[in-house]
């Protein structure tokens, strides 16, 4: 995974902070398909592309010196309720009770790597 964007700002020396990270696990048509808890697939895959940001932001740590993420836990993300009222979404690295989710260990897995 590679943004085309990020070689032009490297060109240009342009520093890049990523803020307000969450990666989103609903669909976009405002169906609420985990109300009642996300099924282990799509944890997995929410992981999964967690690793891929942020081995994109591992190669480009001097363009990148800061990530902060929306929020610490799912039950306080905006995305609970956007773009409509009453949905459940996950978009962090801690689930509602503040436990770690696999999101964070393939981003510090990511990290730790060479």
């Amino acid at each position: 995974m590679e943004w085309a964007g990020i070689k032009v700002l490297e060109q240009e020396k342009i520093k890049v902070m990523v803020t307000e990270l969450d990666v989103d696990v609903l669909p976009r048509d405002g169906a609420n398909p985990y109300a009642a808890g996300i099924p282990a697939p799509v944890i997995e895959a929410q992981a999964g592309r967690d690793a891929e940001l942020f081995s994109v932001f591992k190669r480009h740590h001097d363009l990148i010196p800061c990530i902060t993420f929306w929020g610490l836990e799912d039950g306080q993300s905006w995305l609970n309720n956007d773009p409509w009222e009453n949905r459940t979404n996950y978009p962090l690295l801690f689930d509602r009770k503040l436990r770690a989710k696999p999101a964070l260990e393939a981003v510090i897995n990511e990290l730790s790597t060479d």
